[in-house]
Protein backbone atom coordinates (compact mmCIF):
# COMPACT_ATOMS: atom_id res chain seq x y z
CA UNK A 1 0.00 0.00 0.00
CA UNK A 2 1.47 3.54 -1.09
CA UNK A 3 1.25 6.13 1.79
CA UNK A 4 -1.30 8.99 -0.28
CA UNK A 5 -0.22 12.45 -0.72
CA UNK A 6 -1.74 15.31 -0.35
CA UNK A 7 -2.63 17.49 -4.00
CA UNK A 8 -0.17 20.27 -3.28
CA UNK A 9 2.89 17.65 -3.17
CA UNK A 10 2.29 16.42 -6.85
CA UNK A 11 4.37 17.62 -9.61
CA UNK A 12 3.59 18.19 -12.58
CA UNK A 13 5.07 15.81 -15.62
CA UNK A 14 6.26 18.64 -18.30
CA UNK A 15 6.40 15.17 -21.07
CA UNK A 16 2.30 14.91 -20.40
CA UNK A 17 0.57 18.28 -19.25
CA UNK A 18 -2.43 18.44 -16.65
CA UNK A 19 -0.26 14.95 -15.02
CA UNK A 20 1.36 14.83 -12.14
CA UNK A 21 3.34 12.62 -9.63
CA UNK A 22 5.80 12.57 -6.35
CA UNK A 23 8.57 14.26 -6.92
CA UNK A 24 10.94 11.23 -7.25
CA UNK A 25 8.44 9.54 -9.16
CA UNK A 26 8.09 12.31 -11.77
CA UNK A 27 11.89 12.76 -12.21
CA UNK A 28 12.05 9.11 -13.03
CA UNK A 29 9.44 9.54 -15.26
CA UNK A 30 11.15 12.08 -16.87
CA UNK A 31 14.26 10.24 -17.04
CA UNK A 32 12.79 7.26 -18.36
CA UNK A 33 11.25 9.10 -21.61
CA UNK A 34 15.04 10.82 -22.31
CA UNK A 35 16.47 7.05 -21.91
CA UNK A 36 13.64 5.37 -23.92
CA UNK A 37 13.45 8.10 -26.62
CA UNK A 38 10.14 7.80 -26.06
CA UNK A 39 6.96 9.04 -23.92
CA UNK A 40 3.64 7.41 -23.14
CA UNK A 41 1.15 9.08 -23.47
CA UNK A 42 -0.66 9.19 -20.21
CA UNK A 43 -4.77 8.58 -19.26
CA UNK A 44 -4.07 8.53 -15.26
CA UNK A 45 -1.07 9.73 -12.77
CA UNK A 46 -1.70 11.06 -9.29
CA UNK A 47 -5.31 10.67 -8.08
CA UNK A 48 -6.58 12.20 -4.79
CA UNK A 49 -8.57 10.08 -2.93
CA UNK A 50 -11.65 11.70 -3.51
CA UNK A 51 -11.50 10.51 -7.30
CA UNK A 52 -9.98 7.38 -5.65
CA UNK A 53 -13.57 6.80 -4.32
CA UNK A 54 -15.29 8.19 -7.25
CA UNK A 55 -13.81 5.17 -9.35
CA UNK A 56 -13.93 2.37 -6.79
CA UNK A 57 -18.00 3.18 -6.35
CA UNK A 58 -18.45 3.38 -10.21
CA UNK A 59 -16.70 -0.19 -10.50
CA UNK A 60 -17.72 -1.50 -6.72
CA UNK A 61 -21.15 -2.63 -5.58
CA UNK A 62 -21.48 -3.20 -2.06
CA UNK A 63 -22.03 -6.67 -0.69
CA UNK A 64 -20.47 -9.89 -2.00
CA UNK A 65 -21.72 -10.86 -5.50
CA UNK A 66 -19.06 -13.02 -6.41
CA UNK A 67 -20.07 -15.70 -8.80
CA UNK A 68 -23.36 -14.26 -9.56
CA UNK A 69 -24.75 -12.51 -13.52
CA UNK A 70 -23.02 -8.88 -13.59
CA UNK A 71 -19.79 -9.26 -11.52
CA UNK A 72 -16.39 -10.59 -11.17
CA UNK A 73 -15.38 -12.58 -8.35
CA UNK A 74 -13.28 -9.54 -7.64
CA UNK A 75 -14.01 -8.95 -3.91
CA UNK A 76 -12.90 -6.46 -1.58
CA UNK A 77 -13.27 -5.04 1.91
CA UNK A 78 -13.39 -0.99 2.27
CA UNK A 79 -14.66 0.55 5.61
CA UNK A 80 -15.13 -3.24 6.85
CA UNK A 81 -17.94 -3.81 3.94
CA UNK A 82 -17.53 -6.19 1.24
CA UNK A 83 -17.58 -4.70 -2.07
CA UNK A 84 -17.67 -6.86 -5.43
CA UNK A 85 -16.82 -5.54 -9.10
CA UNK A 86 -18.96 -5.02 -11.93
CA UNK A 87 -18.64 -7.21 -15.07
CA UNK A 88 -16.79 -5.35 -17.63
CA UNK A 89 -15.12 -2.91 -15.09
CA UNK A 90 -11.25 -3.09 -14.69
CA UNK A 91 -9.70 -3.50 -10.65
CA UNK A 92 -9.26 -0.43 -9.00
CA UNK A 93 -7.79 0.12 -5.35
CA UNK A 94 -9.42 -0.12 -2.47
CA UNK A 95 -9.72 3.89 -1.58
CA UNK A 96 -6.62 5.40 0.03
CA UNK A 97 -4.41 2.30 -1.13
CA UNK A 98 -3.93 3.43 -4.41
CA UNK A 99 -0.02 3.97 -5.79
CA UNK A 100 -2.22 6.28 -7.68
CA UNK A 101 -3.05 8.29 -4.94
CA UNK A 102 0.56 7.66 -3.51
CA UNK A 103 1.63 9.53 -6.89
CA UNK A 104 3.51 6.50 -7.98
CA UNK A 105 1.70 5.05 -10.59
CA UNK A 106 0.65 6.06 -14.42
CA UNK A 107 -2.00 4.81 -16.71
CA UNK A 108 -0.76 4.88 -20.70
CA UNK A 109 -2.97 5.41 -23.28
CA UNK A 110 -4.19 2.33 -25.38
CA UNK A 111 -5.47 3.32 -28.59
CA UNK A 112 -4.57 5.98 -31.35
CA UNK A 113 -7.06 8.55 -31.97
CA UNK A 114 -6.99 12.65 -33.71
CA UNK A 115 -6.13 13.60 -30.10
CA UNK A 116 -2.90 11.77 -29.42
CA UNK A 117 0.11 13.47 -30.33
CA UNK A 118 2.62 12.51 -32.61
CA UNK A 119 5.56 10.10 -31.59
CA UNK A 120 8.02 9.95 -30.01
CA UNK A 121 4.38 10.25 -27.85
CA UNK A 122 3.48 6.60 -27.97
CA UNK A 123 0.43 4.03 -26.73
CA UNK A 124 0.60 1.07 -25.58
CA UNK A 125 -1.82 -1.23 -27.39
CA UNK A 126 -1.36 -4.26 -25.26
CA UNK A 127 1.30 -6.35 -23.21
CA UNK A 128 3.58 -7.39 -26.34
CA UNK A 129 3.52 -3.56 -27.84
CA UNK A 130 6.96 -3.06 -29.66
CA UNK A 131 6.88 0.71 -27.98
CA UNK A 132 5.92 -0.62 -24.29
CA UNK A 133 8.92 -3.48 -24.06
CA UNK A 134 11.61 -0.86 -25.46
CA UNK A 135 10.40 2.02 -23.12
CA UNK A 136 10.03 -0.86 -20.02
CA UNK A 137 13.59 -2.03 -20.83
CA UNK A 138 14.99 2.01 -20.96
CA UNK A 139 12.39 2.54 -17.87
CA UNK A 140 13.64 -0.43 -15.46
CA UNK A 141 17.12 1.04 -14.44
CA UNK A 142 14.87 4.00 -13.76
CA UNK A 143 12.95 2.40 -10.99
CA UNK A 144 9.43 1.82 -13.48
CA UNK A 145 8.18 -1.73 -14.09
CA UNK A 146 4.52 -3.52 -14.66
CA UNK A 147 4.68 -5.75 -12.31
CA UNK A 148 1.44 -4.50 -10.83
CA UNK A 149 -0.24 -3.87 -14.25
CA UNK A 150 0.88 -7.60 -14.79
CA UNK A 151 -1.04 -8.78 -11.89
CA UNK A 152 -4.01 -7.65 -12.90
CA UNK A 153 -4.03 -7.97 -16.71
CA UNK A 154 -3.44 -4.23 -17.47
CA UNK A 155 -0.75 -3.32 -20.12
CA UNK A 156 -1.48 0.12 -19.40
CA UNK A 157 -0.31 0.32 -15.79
CA UNK A 158 3.24 1.11 -14.70
CA UNK A 159 4.72 1.54 -11.31
CA UNK A 160 7.94 3.26 -9.63
CA UNK A 161 9.29 1.54 -7.13
CA UNK A 162 11.81 4.00 -5.50
CA UNK A 163 13.87 1.23 -4.43
CA UNK A 164 14.70 0.13 -7.49
CA UNK A 165 15.62 3.33 -8.94
CA UNK A 166 19.15 2.93 -9.73
CA UNK A 167 19.79 6.74 -11.01
CA UNK A 168 18.42 8.72 -8.00
CA UNK A 169 18.67 12.26 -8.04
CA UNK A 170 19.83 12.83 -11.30
CA UNK A 171 18.05 15.47 -13.22
CA UNK A 172 15.74 14.01 -15.54
CA UNK A 173 17.24 15.95 -18.57
CA UNK A 174 20.50 14.83 -19.86
CA UNK A 175 23.13 17.57 -19.10
CA UNK A 176 24.26 20.08 -21.60
CA UNK A 177 27.43 18.88 -23.10
CA UNK A 178 30.37 21.18 -22.54
CA UNK A 179 32.03 23.01 -25.44
CA UNK A 180 35.60 24.18 -25.67
CA UNK A 181 35.44 27.85 -25.75
CA UNK A 182 38.95 27.66 -27.69
CA UNK A 183 37.93 24.69 -30.32
CA UNK A 184 34.21 24.51 -30.61
CA UNK A 185 34.43 20.79 -29.68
Amino acid sequence: MATQIKSTDAVPLPSNPGHKLRADAANAWERANVAAGLTPELTDSFRPVEVQERIFRERYVAGNHAGKPGFTSDVRTWNGVKYTRKAGTAAAAVPGTSNHGGGLAVDVRTSRNAATRPRPVVVFTGFNDVDRLNWLKAAKPHGWADDEGRSVNEPWHLTYYPARDQHKGQPSTPPTPKVCPTCGK
